[in-house]
């Protein structure tokens, strides 16, 4: 592979991580979205806004699916990245 074919397909690989990091935030926003309306009925309810049973049900759902599916993901990284969106989505509660 020369030069130029080497940076074509580099161009085109960017351009699919492009298209992927496009779909994540439309992703990102619509479970945000969904978050902002579970906050509304908690708040409706007088509920707390956080649930960490909840929250660790999910981590261990995505540590469950993640070792199912290849390629794996490093389960500390899973993990901070989970924290931290459902860190942003309860926020968007307040």
């Amino acid at each position: 592979m020369n030069d130029s074919d080497t940076a074509k397909t580099l161009l085109n690989l960017r351009a699919e991580v492009d298209a992927i990091d496009l779909q994540i935030l439309d992703l990102l926003k619509s479970r945000m979205a969904l978050a902002k309306k579970m906050g509304v009925l908690k708040k409706s309810k007088g509920s707390p806004l956080r649930d960490t049973v909840r929250e660790n049900e999910i981590l261990r759902r995505l540590a469950h699916e993640n070792i199912q599916r290849e390629p794996r993901l490093p389960e500390n990284d899973l993990k901070t990245l989970y924290v931290q969106i459902m860190h942003i989505c309860l926020k968007s509660q307040e």
